[in-house]
């Protein structure tokens, strides 16, 4: 797995990259074929070149690859079916350099023109939750300290006062 500035734009550029990678030399312990793949990430934010099982994509997506699940998949957030060419409704992974949408969408990521999804929002709440936790705590001491000393003045003015009529008596 390598991130990269950008995928192959051309078939011919694909051959090369994949040549280089020489993806069908790895041997697998379940004797699968790997081959060549150039994809964003599944939070959009990296572009990736790796040997993977080929997958098929269905329902008119560009792949993306699931870092968490080691994985190939639709991206959900991407379709590519009003693009010329459009991605027809099931492709292999690997063939996604023949539908440029797919592949512009890395120019895309890498000029930072990207909306934050789930995986920013989730490295943030990773930031977030503790801190929030630690107000709550310090509030919550705060209060049993407040209800305490309130607790301990009720007290005295009780005293003094039960003291009072006592001595009135």
């Amino acid at each position: 797995l390598k991130n990269v500035a950008s995928c192959p734009a051309t078939a011919e550029e694909w051959k090369k990259q994949a040549k280089i990678w020489n993806c069908k030399s790895i041997i697998t312990t379940v004797n699968i074929t790997l081959k060549y793949h150039c994809l964003i990430n599944h939070w959009r934010n990296e572009t990736l070149e790796f040997c993977g099982e080929e997958k098929p994509i269905i329902g008119h997506y560009c792949p993306e690859f699931n870092q968490r699940g080691n994985r190939i998949q639709e991206s959900w957030k991407n379709k590519c079916i009003d693009s010329k060419p459009s991605c027809p409704f099931k492709f292999i992974s690997s063939d996604v350099f023949n539908y440029p949408d797919c592949l512009k969408l890395q120019v895309m990521i890498d000029n930072n023109d990207v909306n934050m999804d789930s995986g920013d929002i989730y490295r943030n709440l990773k930031i977030a939750v503790p801190f929030i936790v630690f107000l709550v705590i310090l509030i919550i001491c705060a209060l049993v300290c407040f209800c305490y000393k309130q607790k301990g003045n009720n007290n005295e003015e009780s005293r003094s006062t039960t003291e009072v009529e006592n001595s009135l008596l």
